[in-house]
């Protein structure tokens, strides 16, 4: 027996939606997947820190923050759906780039690195040992995935956000 299935153009208006967006470029799921993101990207530091014993340095601590900036406001974005949020997450996500690429230029050498103290801050060798055991370099890559450091995926993340904002969002 041979059925054929037929649908009437009422049978699928209740299917319609009223966005006709692509699902990628919807608000809400950029939102979603910035805060996915700094939620993946704040818990996956502090376990490097406190399960694999990984000290992060100041710049890390930065971008730690800013991402824990980046959440709230994603947050408070879906929450509220002021514009204003909007501005702020795409501020931060710049700040986000800046740092991170500042802290991959860092580790790469082509930039000097200004969070090391200089010997004449210290009045004694101790001081000076002490400061050297307990502080992190930024120049130094500690942690790296496909060979690439975290600041450089963590910069390349930033843009890809800041341009998603910028474009599909308009914001």
């Amino acid at each position: 027996m041979n059925r054929h299935w037929t649908t009437s153009e009422s049978d699928l208006s209740g299917l319609k939606q009223s966005n006709t967006k692509p699902l990628f470029f919807r608000k809400e799921v950029f939102l979603y997947s910035v805060i996915a993101l700094s939620i993946v990207s704040i818990l996956s530091s502090l376990s490097a820190q406190y399960l694999a014993n990984l000290q992060p340095c100041k710049l890390c601590l930065t971008q730690r923050y800013i991402y824990v900036t980046l959440c709230v406001f994603g947050m408070m974005s879906v929450l509220y759906k002021e514009k204003i949020l909007l501005i702020l997450l795409q501020l931060t996500l710049l700040i986000s780039a800046i740092v991170s690429g500042y802290h991959f230029l860092v580790q790469m050498g082509l930039i000097a690195d200004k969070c090391i103290a200089s010997i004449n801050q210290f009045e004694s060798p101790k001081e000076f040992l002490n400061y050297i055991q307990n502080h992190t370099s930024c120049s130094k890559i500690s942690w790296s995935i496909l060979g690439l450091p975290v600041s450089g995926l963590n910069f390349l993340l930033s843009l890809i956000f800041l341009c998603t904002g910028k474009i599909f969002c308009k914001i």
